[in-house]
């Protein structure tokens, strides 16, 4: 069994990466396609087959566990990109997933989130404890206090950071309006900041990637679905809740 699993995986990332070229066509946003990447993982990890054994019944197994898991956003955005990817790959696809456009029409969006949902400044301090790494324990810090969007972090570089003795000012850029404003973070938000000052990177939350030949494709940062992913468990078993 677990060679079969291995040999799926493998498989797997083979038609992952080669869905992934295709979708350069119209795709050029890397964070966007490092996106395509996680959620196509996620959900073929999820029905555990080769590609070309995906039935019709696995798909719609797969989307029903994701509704519990995910919020309705995400769901659909996964939902838009399974149906291209199944198109992708099946020249039969009508045949072999005659209600693909049921199955992958989009789930009506209630509400955004419900007060139980959001953090609070102890629900922030318990992640900030019990999280492990100090790039983490900085990015809540940051990302709560500053009341920044989750963007605006992933993309900080530290020549926009500057530090004095009792916090630091942070610039951030708009790209919807092309503006930038300041903030200032106090001390105790910084702390863990300071900490990561020599990360040799541009990026004051770098992350690791690799291209479909395990290469470092270079000093690039963190993505938003990154850090939900990174989230979602961490305050699931130390809030016992879904954020």
């Amino acid at each position: 069994m677990k060679k079969r699993n291995i040999n799926n995986l493998k498989e797997n990332e083979k038609k992952i990466e080669e869905y992934l070229i295709y979708k350069t066509v119209s795709v050029r946003h890397k964070p966007t396609l490092e996106r395509y990447r996680l959620y196509l993982r996620i959900f073929l990890e999820k029905i555990n087959k080769e590609t070309k054994e995906i039935k019709e019944e696995d798909v719609i197994q797969v989307f029903n566990k994701m509704t519990k898991e995910y919020s309705v956003g995400t769901v659909n955005d996964v939902k838009i990109l399974i149906k291209s990817f199944l198109w992708w790959r099946f020249d039969d696809v009508n045949k072999r997933f005659r209600n693909i456009d049921m199955i992958c029409r989009g789930l009506r969006k209630e509400r955004a989130y419900s007060p139980d949902q959001m953090l609070s400044k102890e629900d922030v301090e318990k992640l900030v404890k019990d999280e492990p790494e100090t790039r983490w324990k900085a990015f809540f810090l940051l990302y709560f206090y500053g009341g920044f969007r989750p963007g605006e972090v992933c993309n900080l570089k530290w020549k926009d950071v500057l530090f004095d003795k009792d916090g630091a000012f942070v610039k951030i850029y708009v790209k919807k309006n092309g503006k930038s404003f300041e903030k200032y973070i106090p001390e105790n938000v910084c702390y863990y900041l300071k900490k990561m000052q020599n990360n040799n990177s541009i990026y004051v939350f770098p992350t690791k990637r690799t291209n479909k030949h395990g290469v470092p494709v270079g000093d690039v940062p963190m993505t938003r679905s990154g850090v939900y992913q990174h989230l979602l468990p961490l305050a699931k078993r130390v809030l016992g809740k879904h954020v």
